[in-house]
């Protein structure tokens, strides 16, 4: 951990100055964080190395999700900037996970993702976002936005039972208004 805490903290920062627009992940989120990001105020207590290393995992649950809608032969598009903005008031701009679609190959699918030779605990979670697919859109999936959200099973089981964090539901709302879609997941 040490190691990795070491390339995470060494990375290059984005750098923080003031702007005029929000993000998309800021949506639903604190106002007063969301001012002073704004502003260009470093915050008093950034995220520490744990922290770090909890986004890192999910960029590399993101990763994962693109390998099996890129195996399966419907991912459309990625990291796709979006902006929109109602008169009057300020831009909201961000960038959309997946955009996917199409009539996949399920079996090749699966195939490829087992031929990346992904530790087994990946290999079970890309054989279940399969099957999840297969067996859901068995026809094939119209073209929609997947946001993809990693968590603790703690949250995982609260997310089961009340559904999405509003601040997520904000941001592919956002999606979905800017590419002008009717669908996302």
């Amino acid at each position: 951990s040490q190691i990795w805490n070491q390339s995470l903290e060494n990375r290059p920062e984005r750098e923080l100055k003031p702007r005029n627009y929000i993000w998309a992940s800021e949506l639903g989120g604190s106002y007063l964080d969301r001012f002073y990001k704004m502003k260009g105020i470093a915050p008093t207590n950034p995220p520490n190395a744990r922290s770090l290393r909890k986004f890192e995992a999910g960029n590399l649950m993101e990763w994962v999700v693109e390998m099996v809608l890129k195996r399966a032969g419907i991912l459309i598009d990625k990291q796709k900037w979006l902006g929109y903005q109602y008169p009057g008031l300020l831009e909201v701009s961000g960038k959309l996970d997946h955009l996917a679609g199409g009539k996949p190959d399920w079996a090749k699918a699966k195939a490829e993702v087992d031929a990346l030779g992904l530790p087994k605990f990946f290999g079970r979670a890309t054989d279940a976002v399969i099957d999840h697919f297969a067996g859901k859109y068995p026809n094939g999936l119209a073209e929609v936005v997947i946001e993809v959200k990693s968590s603790s099973s703690f949250k995982f089981d609260r997310y089961e039972i009340a559904g999405a964090d509003l601040n997520y539901q904000l941001q592919i709302f956002h999606d979905l208004k800017a590419a002008e879609m009717e669908e996302g997941h």
